[in-house]
């Protein structure tokens, strides 16, 4: 009921200050093509939450940037790219397929 969910503490905005900080110190590391700290980065705030759409999406894209294909495309595929505003990914994606001779998944 309504009532039973009013009662439940909200969250407050500022918590997620820190997880947003992450990832725009990771985002800067990428743009400035610092890989592998991006890298750590986001797998740092992957381990927080492993399901962070962003985070996957970018480390996925920093994975296949710095030559990691396959461990790229692992980390692509946990997304749902259907459902991604952007198609970079899914470009992304389908190139890294077709590098690893996986023609047909492209």
């Amino acid at each position: 009921p309504a009532s039973e969910r009013a009662s439940e503490p909200t969250r407050d905005p500022k918590d997620g200050l820190p997880e947003l900080e992450l990832l725009e110190r990771a985002g800067t590391a990428q743009e400035t093509q610092r890989l592998d700290e991006a890298l750590r980065l986001y797998d740092e705030l992957l381990a927080q939450n492993p399901a962070h759409v962003v985070a996957l999406q970018r480390s996925g894209i920093a994975l296949l940037d710095a030559g990691r294909i396959a461990e790229g495309v692992a980390r692509l595929e946990r997304l749902d790219l259907v459902q991604l505003p952007a198609d970079q990914p899914m470009f992304r994606l389908a190139a890294a397929y077709a590098q690893l001779g996986k023609e047909r998944e492209a």
